[in-house]
């Protein structure tokens, strides 16, 4: 029904008569030629404004006889463009009709470079048509009639490699890599700072990466518009049984994962876009804040607990002291004064001097996190800082906990015991760490 409606409504924008439509769709040459023979002028009476031609339906199809004879009596067909930019070789380049593609270059070939980058809407000439399809014999016959066509672009920037690796057309790929300049081509990226390995990882395409890990000029730690490398890509979306394997072979060409690499040098990527740099300055940010929040944490714990020790204050006189105060009177202990010192005074004082610490480090992480710094967040140094700030929260808590163990009674909790389910916790904490870094850089 859908099939019908179009043809109904090609049919009325044609504005021509219903049998030369229906002789294009079946390819009745003897049909044209009764036409013709009845009416010479009845391809001529097809306004410019015309949405097809015949040569379109026939190119689209595959008619050859039919559309070799169209273009001997109206050879201007070869070049006209349908209402979405396609002009017949862009569909028989579309649907793979070799005979078809041979015909239209004969007849083009006095502007055979014109009709073969001819672009429809979307940017895309005919040999960008066959690449998505796959069609290696039509690429073929392209390519010598116009090497220079496999240098086009789409308006997405995509290079004829480009698409086929992005429609999973592996042989046309290997075949095109044979035949364009792949030294222009190789490491061009698209409008999204995509490069072809950047496309090749993404999907999982092994028999491409490997073939693209040979090539001595492939530029593997290219950064795209989203601040990643093929490396970074690999870890996004679902696990794939491959995985590994790619992971190998990028590595082996040298790849890394873009918080690592110190200087992109992708050709034609746009390596400081606004987009990219800014996904890892926000990242940064988002960490650097988290650090904040703990670092705060710990200053208010710490200081509240300076103020408040464990044990409180005494509230009162001792009951043996003298309030009218002799020279030979001693207060044992006094309003105001910490219990804990009175009765430990060597706890207390090893209790408080690490709570100091704790303080003091917690300023510190806080005014190393606020002052203004020449550094860039997404710098290797301000990486260092970064975690360096990390690491130091995470042995603040340990500390502060150790100098509660002070007031405990006996201090069973610095028994080596403790002792060894702490360091027992701080491999663990670290190791958390690293692979929290590690998640951090692969997103």
């Amino acid at each position: 029904m859908k099939c019908y409606r179009f043809q109904k409504e090609t049919i009325k924008l044609f504005r021509m008569d219903r049998r030369l439509f229906d002789a294009a769709v079946a390819g009745d040459v003897v049909e044209l030629a009764n036409l013709l023979h009845h009416d010479p002028l009845i391809l001529h009476k097809i306004p410019p404004g015309c949405p097809e031609t015949p040569l379109h339906v026939s190119s689209l199809l595959g008619h050859v006889d039919f559309g070799r004879e169209l273009l001997k009596f109206k050879r201007a067909f070869v070049h006209q463009l349908n209402q979405d930019g396609y002009s017949p070789l862009h569909l028989a380049s579309s649907e793979g009709h070799e005979e078809m593609v041979r015909l239209l270059l004969e007849f083009g070939h006095a502007h055979v470079e014109v009709l073969c980058k001819k672009k429809d809407k979307d940017g895309r000439i005919p040999l960008h048509f066959a690449a998505i399809r796959g069609h290696i014999d039509v690429i073929g016959k392209l390519l010598v009639a116009c090497p220079s066509s496999s240098l086009e672009v789409t308006v997405q920037k995509e290079t004829v490699l480009h698409l086929a690796v992005k429609n999973n057309q592996c042989e046309a790929f290997l075949f095109l890599f044979g035949k364009v300049n792949t030294q222009l081509l190789l490491n061009l990226a698209d409008s999204e700072g995509n490069t072809i390995l950047h496309l090749a990882t993404a999907r999982r395409q092994l028999q491409t990466i490997q073939f693209l890990e040979s090539q001595p000029c492939l530029q593997v730690n290219a950064v795209n518009s989203f601040g990643l490398t093929a490396l970074d890509l690999l870890h996004n979306g679902p696990n794939h049984t491959s995985d590994f394997q790619i992971g190998e072979i990028i590595r082996r060409a040298g790849g890394q994962k873009s918080l690592i690499v110190r200087r992109p040098t992708a050709s034609g990527l746009n390596n400081n876009s606004s987009s990219g740099g800014n996904t890892k300055i926000e990242l940064m940010k988002d960490m650097s804040n988290g650090i904040l929040v703990m670092a705060s944490l710990l200053a208010t714990m710490s200081c509240g607990v300076a103020l408040n020790p464990p044990g409180g204050y005494w509230q009162d006189w001792d009951l043996n002291f003298n309030t009218t105060l002799t020279s030979n009177s001693t207060a044992v202990h006094k309003p105001g004064h910490a219990i804990l010192y009175d009765l430990a005074h060597k706890r207390f004082s090893w209790f408080l001097f690490f709570d100091i610490q704790v303080f003091l480090a917690a300023l510190s992480i806080i005014l190393a996190l606020l002052s203004p710094t020449p550094l860039k967040l997404d710098s290797l140094k301000y990486l260092y800082i970064r975690n360096a700030s990390f690491y130091m929260v995470i042995i603040s808590i340990v500390i502060i906990f150790q100098a509660v163990a002070f007031t405990t009674k006996d201090q069973f909790f610095a028994a080596p015991i403790y002792c060894l389910f702490n360091i027992i916790w701080l491999v663990i904490i670290q190791y958390f760490a690293l692979w929290s870094e590690f998640c951090k850089v692969s997103v």
